[in-house]
């Protein structure tokens, strides 16, 4: 059994749509799976909650391997880039931003 742990950038991608998902991961192929599960379950927030009913299942797509150290730089180039918080499913503007409670974005 080949177990990947690509550490990088990645996109979830919607058939059906050009809006896309930015994340960051040490592990993409392990958070991808938690991103389905959270889908299922319907606790993601809520943008790609609506696209995931609207749209199904999302594809993962791997736009750039990094080491850990450039996760955020990149993670922040790549949603400026794809404007994945205005026209796409993010809801934080910067990767480094953790709030929680009534703060998190996912809660509105």
């Amino acid at each position: 059994m080949v177990i990947f742990m690509t550490c990088g950038i990645y996109l979830l991608k919607f058939t059906g749509t050009d809006k896309v998902y930015v994340g960051q991961s040490v592990n993409i192929e392990y958070r991808y799976k938690k991103h389905i599960q959270s889908l299922k379950r319907g606790s993601s927030n809520y943008k790609l909650q609506q696209a995931f009913k609207e749209f199904g299942t999302p594809e993962l797509s791997i736009l750039v391997e990094t080491g850990k150290k450039d996760l955020n730089d990149c993670e922040n180039e790549a949603i400026q880039i794809f404007n994945s918080v205005d026209y796409g499913f993010n809801i934080a503007e910067y990767a480094d931003i953790h709030s929680e409670g009534e703060d998190n974005p996912a809660s509105k």
